[in-house]
């Protein structure tokens, strides 16, 4: 995608954020979801038949049935008009990993970053928290003990919406997919994304204590709010994943870990990562596993161009693009690890995966450790931190860089 398209893709919606006092259907509903011309025709065959996102300007967030847009437009959008923000059709969404077959060892990937540096002086990202909207994170998992996000607002397991914030039982973490405060991970990949960022340190790394899992999360020191929005195969859609984000922000969440993704050219989606901005949130996303260059196949939200959204490459443990990895000098960011990244799995398991979803957490969990470091520091500042104090690689990405969390607590004089 060319940088007049995207600017156009940008302007698109600022035109439509002025034109809001005076709605019509057709600017409510786009007959294209993106309003941008030159995105990939694959976004058609991600819809889910009959299924649309409805996003109402109170902020609440529903799936509607229909037949098609045209039909939407006369029986749901016009008599619900003033009420409306936006209507988008449903998609498909999924996880970003691939077949692993492990020969790197066990944590090299910290090595690769330097995340000793960051621990040898006890920076683990303490007091942030940090979203894992997934497929769930196994919070008995005893290397995520005391790690997980509660709401003392809340009173579990009651069958009631103690704080009136609009969630049952949210107590640590929600459930999008089956609207449940149970956030069980059924699928595994939410619970690994939450090990590399947060797995408890029992030991030192390279001389594990008798009985541990040998797992270490590059922030031992955060909280993890875990949020479910797909199912127990590894995908979820844009309503659930737009209400998920909402949520998120809604808590405090500092970071959004978005280790998923498709050729979802959602305008819907963007305007809801966006709209976190004002909140201070930065959006870690996945560059995809397509091996593609998303300037030119782009793969969303990670290709999409916005101020809080930081987009991930993944790494082999040479230093190389990972094989499967998409790249892009305009829509990628920085690379990280994600070759054989060994991590937390459900039943107190632990397992070695691949793939760009395995990179996307190594970069959140780093944007913990700053703001730690650095409290006041805005989604901005930890977005530039991470993209300027990046090892020079010369993979093709737009910093030419992966990422190094010595060199990034340097810039910042730490």
């Amino acid at each position: 995608m060319s940088d007049g398209l995207r600017l156009l893709f940008i302007a698109n919606f600022l035109f439509l954020a002025a034109c809001s006092n005076g709605k019509s259907s057709e600017s409510v509903f786009p007959e294209k979801s993106t309003d941008s011309p030159g995105l990939p025709s694959s976004c058609e065959g991600l819809r889910i038949e009959g299924e649309f996102v409805a996003v109402w300007e109170d902020g609440s967030v529903t799936r509607e049935n229909g037949v098609d847009r045209e039909q939407m437009i006369r029986d749901f959008v016009e008599p619900n008009l003033e009420q409306l923000k936006r209507v988008d059709y449903n998609y498909e969404i999924k996880t970003e990993i691939v077949n692993s077959n492990s020969s790197a060892a066990p944590n090299w990937h910290h090595d690769d970053v330097n995340s000793h540096y960051a621990w040898d002086n006890n920076y683990k990202g303490q007091g942030v928290l940090v979203a894992v909207i997934d497929s769930g994170v196994d919070i008995s998992h005893p290397d995520l003990d005391g790690q997980i996000y509660t709401n003392n607002a809340e009173i579990p397991n009651n069958g009631i919406d103690d704080d009136r914030n609009g969630y049952v039982d949210d107590y640590q973490g929600f459930d999008f997919f089956n609207e449940s405060g149970n956030v069980t991970d059924p699928n595994g990949h939410g619970t690994h994304v939450a090990g590399i960022i947060a797995g408890l340190h029992q030991s030192s790394p390279g001389n594990p204590l008798s009985g541990t899992n040998g797992v270490y999360g590059i922030a031992p020191g955060v909280k993890i709010l875990p949020i479910r929005f797909m199912s127990s195969t590894g995908s979820g859609d844009l309503a659930d994943a737009i209400k998920a984000v909402g949520y998120a922000a809604d808590q405090g969440a500092s970071i959004i870990n978005a280790s998923w993704g498709a050729s979802v050219c959602s305008g819907t989606l963007y305007e809801k990562i966006a709209e976190v901005e004002s909140k201070g949130v930065l959006f870690v996303a996945a560059s995809g596993n397509s091996s593609n260059n998303a300037d030119n196949y782009p793969e969303y939200p990670g290709a999409f161009i916005a101020n809080n959204i930081l987009s991930v490459a993944a790494t082999s443990d040479i230093g190389a693009l990972a094989w499967f990895s998409n790249y892009g000098l305009s829509t990628v960011d920085v690379g990280a690890p994600g070759e054989d990244i060994y991590s937390l799995a459900p039943n107190s398991g632990v397992k070695t995966l691949s793939g760009t979803s395995m990179a996307t957490p190594l970069v959140a969990g780093m944007a913990a450790i700053l703001k730690s470091v650095k409290p006041s520091a805005s989604y901005a500042e930890l977005k530039d931190v991470i993209e300027k104090s990046v090892d020079n690689s010369q993979i093709q990405v737009r910093t030419r860089g992966t990422v190094n969390v010595k060199s990034a607590l340097n810039y910042m004089g730490y």
